[in-house]
């Protein structure tokens, strides 16, 4: 028993050490050469690795020629248990007119001991959220609490949300 307790904690101690030695950088723009074909470009980033964190510093995201969004901040960490992606803050373009302007946070996550569900959280200019993606059920969840008169503003936003008690609530199959 106590073998394989070792074994596992070296297991462990290993695929910490291969992920913090990863080379992201190199792994980040082969992503970016992938998103290019989709016609998503980031322009102006700044990466940067600290071992299980890699981090992007005022990236500007342009679909087809557009300015979509600039972003202040977006933070990666990966860990075999745990991972999760930090934006903060970001403004979206103003050819996005349907869309409040600014988002203050938004927050990506995923344990091993959930592994079918990802948690996402946030708050900006059209109120607070927070939800679930399913993987298995293929079905994403979000509660919108946002305040009266970001709804009067926006209302396309608000159009695919289904008023409860406890805000709006966005649910869609994927």
């Amino acid at each position: 028993m106590k073998r394989i307790f070792i074994f596992f904690v070296w297991l462990i101690i290993f695929i910490h050490t291969a992920i913090f030695f990863l080379p992201k950088r190199e792994i980040y723009f082969l992503a970016e050469r992938i998103l290019q074909e989709w016609k998503i470009a980031v322009n102006y980033e700044v990466p940067k690795d600290y071992g299980l964190l890699f981090s992007l510093k005022n990236p500007e995201f342009i679909y087809d020629k557009i300015p979509i969004a600039t972003v202040e901040s977006a933070d990666l960490f990966v860990s075999l248990f745990y991972s999760s992606l930090s934006v903060s803050p970001f403004t979206l373009s103003s050819s996005l007119s349907f869309l409040p302007p600014r988002v203050d946070s938004l927050r990506v996550r995923h344990t091993i001991f959930a592994p079918h569900v990802v948690y996402i959280d946030g708050a900006g200019a059209f109120g607070e959220f927070s939800g679930t993606i399913n993987l298995l059920d293929r079905r994403a969840s979000i509660l919108l609490q946002s305040p009266s008169e970001i709804q009067g503003r926006y209302p396309l936003l608000f159009r695919e949300m289904n008023k409860t008690q406890e805000g709006f609530v966005y649910e869609r199959a994927f």
